[in-house]
């Protein structure tokens, strides 16, 4: 990747305190298709290779998983059901399964899993819905809380505006907050990430370039 290609990020330090053993918890910020995923992998791979646990949160995947599930149920997307559907209970719990079933996948299987153009589409109306906020939160909580108890040594936490959030976390006893960062990419390789074109622009083929 080249030098320009490779996502920015702007630091914000909470905590230089590396000898205190509560759960870790870093943040990831950014808007979508800034790089935060791969850095998140690789912040739990650079933290495993100093012999410390850690797992990554996502919190898109939360509205994705309200997303899939309103598709398998049949909601219509463009009626004032959804808003009910989203609140309903039983939808958590269908959430809650698809997200389980997606821990262990690759990032490919995950990809055709959540990331399909029509969870896409309704996702965006998802996160539009001030309950479906509150879900994400709850769902968010319960997994740092989780890890807390477990002695994970390291949350990373992919999300937007999740800072205070950590900083929530931290004043309840739930972990440390280490720092955050602020992640964005040049608008051009956003959109060929999105595209999943991952080549140089000037190697891509002019088919691709008009795309």
């Amino acid at each position: 990747m080249k030098d320009h290609e490779r996502p920015t990020a702007r630091l914000t330090r909470r905590s230089d305190d590396f000898t205190d053993d509560r759960t870790a918890l870093l943040v990831l910020d950014g808007p979508s298709r800034s790089g935060k995923g791969e850095t998140g992998k690789a912040l739990r791979t650079a933290s495993e290779a100093c012999g410390l646990s850690a797992i990554e949160v996502v919190n898109g995947l939360n509205f994705r998983a309200m997303a899939k599930a309103a598709i398998a149920e049949g909601c219509n997307p463009d009626s004032r059901l959804l808003e009910s559907f989203i609140e309903a209970p039983s939808t958590r719990e269908l959430m809650l399964g698809y997200l389980s079933v997606s821990s262990g996948m690759s990032p490919q299987e995950l990809d055709a899993y959540f990331y399909t153009p029509e969870i896409s589409s309704l996702s965006g109306r998802v996160g539009a819905i001030a309950s479906a906020h509150t879900t994400a939160t709850e769902i968010l909580r319960s997994r740092v809380e989780s890890a807390s108890k477990d002695d994970v040594d390291v949350v990373i936490i992919d999300g937007r505006a999740m800072g205070p959030y950590a900083r929530e976390f931290e004043r309840d006893g739930l972990g440390r907050f280490v720092m955050s960062w602020y992640l964005k990419c040049d608008p051009a390789v956003a959109a060929r990430r999105n595209l999943k074109l991952f080549a140089p622009i000037d190697e891509l083929s002019p088919e691709d370039q008009l795309k």
